[in-house]
């Protein structure tokens, strides 16, 4: 079916096909509705030397052609109501064709999201080659890319052209990523993969407006599905207080009995620190210490590998502090730490006193990944969460699942604010605790504050015993 605009008989069509017509060109898409898919470019054109209107289409440059190419046929007839369909129906059957399929194919590929994807990470490479994190910041923005099965790479429309990938595509992807977190165990939500893959989409979009400004100079934005959480929120798991100290006993009694006690240097460095790590005396002087930092300073697991003696410094009134020299994502602010509980000045004391020098934990840097600052790819997290998980385990302590040095950190709040809650009331003393522990007030109320108010409650509520059947009758009486 082919309808002729109103502004197109204004355009005196009566005359194509005599020397009194002045119109030589009339894109199809402008002037008519025209059943089929056919490009923007595709175009009647009026020529008195031959004996219809002739279609005429642009068709994708070879590698071989050294200027763009132009496809011209003949509709047969001067109607251009009948020449439009005729001009859509050549066009798509020379997309067809073995030539048309591959130039489409060639272009597609030239300027296909893979293409966009090696400029970008190549310069995504150049800039983190010297930063602290680099080579986890490559490996990480790699993965996406090449992740087996998940990964863009190996979605189709990673090898269209990029003007064609649609909102069906992204989709189709989403599933694929859902598919992978349900498979996983525990089964994973994929929303903050997918915000992270989205980002990188976005990016590699704006590289191909750049790269090919004349081809894709207006290219707009991609159309992403909804990004939901399919999936809850899991509950911060912590040690109460009685878990806490069985746990730390457990670790002392694991190294020997020396864990906090105050020993030199030389006995510190005499210790095994071999394999298994479990039977390794220095591995659990080297947790005890992990874990003591943590509850103190409200560390974060990231934090750990990074720590040196260097770092520890003292103030007039407020006694030993942590200054961190190297933060989250290499910020150029610094951080000074400093604790709200007593007794951090003993344990800064005592570690430095076995670690004078170097890093706070494992000291001699015997672990991999720290001497080049890779600090994500040291063994000292899954060293240290190995020993923690056997010292759980030995302290028969049961929880819900695994429990790491996050944990900890969530166990430094809670018990804090659990029992110091009147220093934890506002706004404002809420939020100075989260700038102290790399938080917020937000973060602290919905994570700690809500949970210890319904424990609390729970347990009052239970102290009140249950009541009798007379008090029933009588309540519901009343």
């Amino acid at each position: 079916m082919v309808q002729c605009s109103t502004k197109l008989k204004k355009k005196l069509p009566d005359k194509w096909g005599t020397n009194d017509c002045k119109i030589k060109t009339i894109y199809i898409r402008e002037y008519f509705k025209v059943d089929g898919a056919y490009t923007d470019d595709l175009r009647l054109k009026y020529d008195p030397k031959r004996g219809s209107l002739q279609a005429e289409w642009s068709i994708p440059k070879l590698s071989t052609d050294k200027r763009n190419k132009t496809r011209r046929e003949s509709t047969g007839t001067w109607d251009p109501q009948l020449a439009a369909a005729v001009a859509v129906e050549k066009q798509s059957l020379y997309n067809d064709s073995s030539n048309g399929k591959k130039r489409v194919s060639q272009v597609s590929k030239k300027y296909s999201l893979e293409r966009y994807w090696k400029i970008w990470f190549e310069e995504f490479c150049k800039d983190n080659a010297l930063k602290r994190n680099g080579r986890n910041n490559i490996t990480n923005q790699k993965s996406y890319w090449v992740g087996k099965d998940w990964g863009i790479g190996s979605q189709p429309f990673s090898k269209k052209n990029i003007e064609d990938i649609d909102y069906n595509d992204l989709n189709d992807y989403w599933r694929v990523l859902d598919v992978r977190g349900a498979s996983l165990d525990p089964p994973r939500d994929m929303a903050g993969q997918k915000k992270q893959i989205k980002t990188l989409l976005n990016k590699l979009i704006k590289i191909a407006r750049v790269t090919d400004k004349d081809r894709y100079g207006n290219l707009p934005d991609l159309v992403y599905p909804v990004i939901k959480k399919s999936l809850g929120k899991d509950e911060a798991e912590v040690f109460t207080r009685k878990e806490w100290d069985k746990l730390l006993e457990t670790v002392i009694g694991l190294s020997g009995g020396i864990a906090n006690a105050h020993i030199t240097n030389e006995h510190y460095m005499s210790l095994g620190n071999g394999s298994p790590k479990i039977e390794q005396p220095r591995h659990w002087v080297d947790l005890y210490d992990a874990l003591i930092l943590m509850y103190f300073f409200h560390l974060r697991a990231e934090d750990i590998p990074r720590l040196e003696s260097e770092w520890i410094h003292e103030d007039t009134d407020e006694g030993l502090y942590l200054y961190l020299e190297i933060v989250k994502g290499d910020r150029l602010i610094r951080h000074k730490s400093t604790s709200y509980r007593t007794g951090s000045d003993n344990a800064l004391e005592r570690i430095k006193t076995r670690k004078p020098t170097g890093f706070l934990l494992f000291t001699d840097n015997y672990l991999t990944g720290r001497k080049d600052k890779n600090y994500a790819f040291s063994q000292v997290g899954e060293t240290l969460n190995t020993c923690l998980q056997h010292a759980v385990k030995v302290s028969g302590i049961k929880k819900r699942g695994n429990m790491t040095l996050t944990n900890v950190r969530h166990t430094a709040f809670y018990l804090l604010i659990k029992e110091f809650p009147d220093h934890f009331k506002t706004v404002e003393q809420l939020t100075m605790l989260g700038k102290t522990g790399f938080s917020s007030e937000k973060m602290l109320r919905e994570t700690y504050v809500n949970k210890i108010y319904a424990e609390e409650h729970t347990s009052r509520v239970r102290k009140l015993g249950t009541p009798s059947s007379l008090e029933l009758i009588k309540r519901v009486a009343s």
